[in-house]
């Protein structure tokens, strides 16, 4: 049976995007069903690192990291499920990763989420705030991908002179001495080789522990079951649709290179698949399981922060290939550099907030009075 569903998987290129489109769109329902709530990644993130409802946001990564692990031990080489950490990152520099992640912390903070906030979970509600997102990110990515694979400031290039890239060339300037690349790539390969299985074991261990902590205390507040589940279906979803591939995904996006359609079967898929169960769910059950009403995508407000947001968001989709959700799934796999992202992705997300949110500002400010005093 796994062998015939393997050969499935493999002779027909559309099907690990249509049912990784699924999974996703089951995800998000869990989530909208136990919670009542859409699945925003950045600002569940962004939440996880301040503390605010920890537990949830913890257990709902750790569902993600722990599927990406186990796909990886057991699964990756039967599916092809990644590719190797060197030829991932080979063609972004780490320059790359960190404008990319700190345009998308930037963006998803004004625009209040990325696509799984607004593709995955407003289109289907029919928000014209987040179509308007997938318009302005849409182009702005496409044209980024676009542009970047011409002239390759962030990437590196083939230009029969050996790869290189502006930001390389200037480095090489500077410091000719330097390291060759390659060997870096094979160390990196071998360190996130080497700790995806007792990584697989310790997430376990974590998963088991919050279980039995949860049931011991009957701590309902951070409704583990549907984080977790949610977790590990999204997770699931993004790795069989070969998200965590940036090339696919950059091939998506750019006129300059060899289209694949795997992206737009992905993300159509998702939008198709949350307007049936979203439309049941709501309709069908009165209330949520942990919450008194379902808190649906309902705004219509487009405002220039939106239309700002959306444009960053969608630059650094074209830099770098990687969604919010794509870059914590690849975390075990592509670490220590989607690492970088992320730090860059949270330090925008603060930056954004030092700079427009006025409480925020505030309280900083209050901290930092007492502890002068």
């Amino acid at each position: 049976m796994e062998t015939e569903i393997i050969n499935t998987l493999k002779s027909h290129d559309y099907l690990p995007a249509v049912m990784g489109g699924i999974l996703v769109s089951l995800s998000t329902t869990v989530n909208l069903y136990g919670k009542g709530r859409s699945t925003n990644i950045p600002n569940m993130l962004y939440d996880l690192v301040r503390l605010r409802n920890f537990y949830s946001k913890l257990v709902f990564f750790l569902g993600i990291i722990w599927v990406a692990t186990f796909l990886k031990v057991f699964y990756a080489s039967k599916l092809d499920l990644f590719e190797k950490p060197a030829v991932n990152t080979e063609n972004l520099t780490i320059i790359g990763y960190i404008i990319s992640g700190f345009l998308l912390g930037l963006g998803t903070r004004l625009a209040n989420g990325d696509s799984s906030e607004h593709v995955y979970c407003g289109i289907p509600c029919l928000s014209k705030r987040s179509i308007t997102y997938l318009l302005f990110s849409s182009v702005a990515s496409v044209g980024t991908a676009t542009f970047n694979s011409y002239f390759g400031f962030t990437h590196k290039l083939n230009m029969g002179r050996g790869e290189t890239s502006f930001f390389q060339m200037l480095k090489n300037k500077l410091n000719p001495q330097r390291l060759n690349p390659m060997k870096t790539d094979i160390d990196h390969t071998l360190f996130s080789n080497t700790i995806q299985t007792p990584l697989l074991y310790a997430t376990t261990a974590l998963v088991i522990l919050l279980f039995l902590h949860d049931t011991y205390f009957k701590l309902k507040t951070y409704n583990f079951e549907v984080s977790f589940i949610s977790g590990i279906l999204f997770g699931a979803g993004i790795i069989l649709a070969g998200l965590t591939n940036r090339e696919k995904v950059l091939q998506g996006l750019s006129f300059n290179m060899t289209y694949d359609s795997t992206l737009m079967i992905f993300t159509v898929t998702v939008i198709i698949s949350n307007l049936i169960l979203w439309n049941l769910t709501s309709n069908v059950t009165r209330k949520p399981i942990f919450d008194e009403s379902y808190d649906l995508i309902t705004d219509n407000r487009v405002d220039l922060r939106l239309i700002i947001g959306s444009i960053l968001a969608g630059i650094a989709l074209g830099i770098s290939g990687f969604f919010a959700g794509s870059s914590i799934v690849s975390f075990t796999v592509y670490f220590p550099r989607i690492a970088i992202y992320l730090i860059s992705l949270l330090v925008g997300q603060f930056t954004t907030d030092m700079l427009f949110n006025d409480s925020l500002r505030a309280d900083i400010k209050q901290q930092i009075e007492k502890k002068i005093e």
